[in-house]
């Protein structure tokens, strides 16, 4: 990629050394497990969750619908996007993960975006490296949040309750419009809403996410997980657009 003086790149590399042993600590007290991890073309992914964060959402259709607490750790190398902590929620009924809005986010600000890019000496960019690498650590080990874990818990409840007003099939064409799924990725939300049997908010919500399983590309089941979390934050006013079969604003 070509970037220009203004960016400043943390490498993949720098990310993983500064989390890893973090998480590693937690994995050995039993409190983290990792979900999966992946390089693409584009970023760095890191998706974990917390087995032992676990609730239940009432009103599913679902017995027993039990989420667990989790975390995705996103870095871009290429301009693709900042070093990011997403709030992370595993559907153990099906394994299907959602990700959140972004909690916690740090941008690539170059050194050279001020006049003192030029004249600093190495040790003095090495030890703003560090720094920078410092508010990494400090972010990760600030990921996980049981009290917003909580409300997102209560948030995916009350989904729960506001069911699609007309047929499934032209509500998830107004959600393929709205949200810009293929042909192929909307076939497959229909099949799996239709599947699952909960026409609601959260019914929609976990087809979507259950679609990320469907996708060969790793970015891609990521934007679709990404793109559960976006149903979940929709307002009552702009889910009744989708529940009514109009296209959101």
């Amino acid at each position: 990629a070509f970037m220009s003086n203004r960016y400043r790149i943390i490498d993949n590399a720098q990310v993983a050394e500064t989390v890893l042993p973090i998480l590693g600590e937690q994995m050995a007290d039993g409190k983290l497990s990792i979900v999966s991890a992946q390089v693409t073309e584009r970023k760095f992914y890191l998706k974990v969750v917390y087995p032992k964060i676990e609730r239940e959402i009432e009103g599913s259709k679902t017995r027993g619908d039990i989420v667990r607490a989790g975390a995705v750790y996103t870095n871009s190398e290429t301009g693709e996007g900042s070093f990011a902590v997403s709030e992370f929620v595993e559907r153990l009924a099906c394994v299907n993960g959602m990700r959140i809005a972004e909690t916690i986010r740090q941008h690539h600000a170059g050194r050279a975006s001020d006049s003192l890019g030029e004249i600093l000496a190495d040790d003095t960019k090495e030890a703003d490296d560090r720094a920078l690498l410092l508010k990494v650590r400090d972010m990760t080990r600030a990921s996980l949040n049981v009290e917003r874990f909580e409300k997102r818990v209560e948030q995916m409840s009350a989904t729960t309750q506001r069911e699609i007003k007309v047929e499934p099939v032209d509500v998830v064409e107004v959600a393929a419009k709205s949200f810009d799924l293929s042909k192929s990725e909307q076939g497959s939300v229909l099949q799996h809403l239709l599947t699952g049997g909960d026409m609601s908010q959260w019914g929609v919500i976990n087809a979507v996410t259950r679609t990320a399983e469907d996708v060969e590309s790793y970015d891609r089941a990521t934007e679709l997980e990404r793109l559960g979390g976006k149903i979940l934050e929709l307002t009552p006013k702009q889910w009744d657009s989708v529940a009514t079969a109009k296209r959101v604003a």
